[in-house]
């Protein structure tokens, strides 16, 4: 946890001390000058230090507290560079710098709204910013850093217009994000932003229009310490961040135009500058222009790459989730849903084929009886074996074994005539009968099955309504006679609608 009470004293302390400093020294504007960058150094290193302390505890915004840390890093790096090279030559030193100091902040603004961003990514924008910078400052200056190059002389008047003109789009790219978070942690993250920048931008404005207009004034620093201070405060009483899972995702327009521009920002912007500074120095366009062009294609294949690959693994888990939502958790069998959509489609088959149609309804015998005796996890186990034995019974692929509900199984038999149907219900008996799994209620003291079999002839109806009614009347005839028993109906639906009635037997 951050100690908020001591570092709001320090911030006070610092903001006393730097106005008592300008305001006390007016006659010295070396030494005033000094000590306020001295003020503007501690407000800069608390704001770095907070913004370090917030990447260690954030859940979903690292990237965003790590980029303002090292934004106000470095502008603490700046402020230091300023105090030690106080010369003619600070403009041409430091304004690289300076330059430098927007990289953070332009790749801020340059995130994805709610979504992840590859750490891969980072360094691919922070490679392409660099150059972006460094090609824009030979544009304005027509001069390379760090060559020997003699840049043009710029007045401090265009110094202010163009790092307001760089502060202006750094508040507009918050201020888009503002708008376009997709939800409150994001929100509250870019609206910090949008309030820090603009109190930066509104400081910085203040006291470079009054030194332009005096430059011996030493008050002009005032509005940088109240807005550096203010930004202290505002930074410390952030919300914290929604702990665990994601908040709440809202999506809008605003959010699908951040994201589909933000890939490509970094890429144009380099592109864009390559373009410019050809003309004046055709090797560092070049490469400006083969960078910009190479990174968007490795970032554009790792994007398709990583969209395949999530692509894949959602395929995986919908066939999964659609295995789970079609197997009974208990047997491993189908489940009555499954078995319901899989006897539509036979029907709908058998339709078109005219081949014959058995369905099978099976019934464990007294099995609530042995479930109470023995208790739930005898029963499950109970059901288990029946449900394989009756797995095993079937030895053709297309054959269906299911679990109709709590006692209850079925059998879907595509392309099967009634003699074969009581073929395989045979089977089945002689299958459960050799489990041996004792059942003291049945008439031979083992576990034993009831069956009802359906079998159609001809499909004229639209749906097998009547085909499963009949197989569980034929399932009520053989419960009514005795149990341990298949009944057999077949069905010729059309001209004649009657039943055809065999019976079968199997006692120990």
């Amino acid at each position: 946890m951050i100690k908020s009470r001591g570092i709001t004293y320090f911030a006070v302390l610092t903001l006393l001390f730097g106005c008592i400093s300008v305001v006390a020294l007016r006659g010295n504007m070396p030494l005033a000058s000094g000590l306020f960058t001295l003020a503007y150094l501690a407000d800069a290193a608390v704001e770095s230090w907070i913004a370090f302390t917030r990447v260690r505890s954030s859940s979903h915004l690292k990237t965003h507290w790590a980029l303002l840390a090292a934004a106000t890093g470095a502008n603490l790096v700046v402020a230091i560079v300023a105090l030690l090279v106080r010369s003619a030559v600070f403009i041409t030193f430091t304004s690289f710098f300076i330059f430098c100091t927007y990289i953070p902040l332009f790749l801020l603004i340059s995130l994805p709204a709610g979504r992840r961003y590859f750490h891969q990514f980072f360094w691919i924008d922070l490679g392409q910013v660099i150059m972006a910078m460094y090609v824009g400052y030979a544009i304005l200056f027509q001069a390379r850093p760090f060559t020997h190059d003699t840049p043009i002389g710029i007045t401090g008047i265009a110094l202010f217009h163009l790092f307001l003109v760089a502060d202006l789009i750094t508040i507009a790219g918050a201020l888009l994000h503002l708008f376009a978070a997709v939800n409150k942690d994001e929100m509250h993250f870019f609206r910090l932003i949008f309030f820090v920048i603009t109190l930066g931008t509104a400081g910085s404005y203040l006291h470079n229009v009054l030194l332009l207009r005096n430059p011996k004034e030493t008050l002009t620093g005032i509005p940088v310490l109240l807005a550096g201070f203010v930004s202290i405060l505002l930074i410390l009483q952030s919300p914290e961040e929604t702990i665990g899972e994601l908040p709440t995702q809202r999506k809008g327009l605003m959010a699908d135009l951040v994201n589909i521009a933000s890939p490509a920002l970094p890429s144009a912007v380099l592109l864009t500058l390559g373009i410019i500074v050809e003309t004046r120095y055709q090797s560092l366009g070049r490469t400006a222009i083969i960078t910009a062009f190479v990174l968007f294609v490795v970032r554009a294949t790792f994007y398709h790459r990583s969209f395949e690959a999530l692509h894949r693994d959602l395929e995986g888990a919908r066939a999964e989730l659609e295995h789970l939502s079609y197997t009974d958790g208990l047997t491993g069998v189908v489940n009555r849903r499954a078995l319901e959509k899989a006897l539509c489609s036979e029907w709908e088959h058998c339709i078109r084929s005219g081949s014959p149609l058995s369905f099978i309804l099976i019934d464990v015998d007294f099995f609530k009886q042995a479930n109470d005796r023995h208790g739930h996890q005898a029963g499950d186990e109970y059901l288990i074996a029946i449900a394989e034995a009756l797995r095993a019974s079937l030895h053709r692929s297309i054959d269906i074994i299911g679990r109709y509900g709590g006692d209850e199984f079925a059998a879907i038999l595509p392309s099967t005539d009634a003699g074969a149907a009581e073929i395989v219900a045979e089977r089945m008996c002689h299958g459960v009968r050799q489990l041996r799994i004792e059942n003291s209620a049945t008439t031979t003291g083992f576990a034993t099955i009831s069956m009802g079999i359906a079998t159609c002839l001809t499909f004229m109806e639209p749906t097998p309504a009547l085909l499963l009614h009949t197989a569980d009347a034929a399932l009520y005839d053989a419960k009514r006679s005795g149990r341990n028993c298949w009944r057999s109906r077949s069905l010729a639906l059309g001209g004649n609608s009657g039943s055809d009635e065999k019976s079968g037997l199997q006692r120990v």
